[in-house]
């Protein structure tokens, strides 16, 4: 249900450019808190997320989740706004495969 909000919120900044209106497409969209069943499955995706990325890519998870822009988390962590998105990216298409989106480094055969 968040997803759907947020993605209500990108699309209505994108067509209307003018700041009062997305301040109340905002407002709409959080209207209401999240029952405590959607925040225990939430915490869990986290976690899932956190466990599947590498630890030098947990910046750029949290600053997505703070809802920062692809590219000021690229300007903020020294990446390229291209590399962002393909982290974000790899790992959603992994999350929705179920499988590890970042194999183990093999050491020397």
């Amino acid at each position: 249900m968040t997803i759907a909000r947020r993605r209500l919120a990108s699309r209505a900044r994108r067509h209307t450019r003018d700041e009062p209106a997305t301040a109340e497409w905002a407002d709409a969209a959080d209207h209401r808190s999240a029952t405590p069943c959607e925040s225990a499955q939430g915490g869990d995706l986290w976690d899932k997320m956190l466990r599947l990325t590498p630890p030098e890519h947990h910046p750029i998870l949290r600053l997505r989740r703070q809802g920062v822009r692809l590219a000021e988390i690229a300007a903020r962590t020294g990446l390229h706004e291209g590399s962002v998105r393909r982290v974000l990216r790899r790992l959603s298409r992994e999350l929705a495969l179920g499988e590890e989106p970042f194999p183990a480094a093999e050491g020397p055969a």
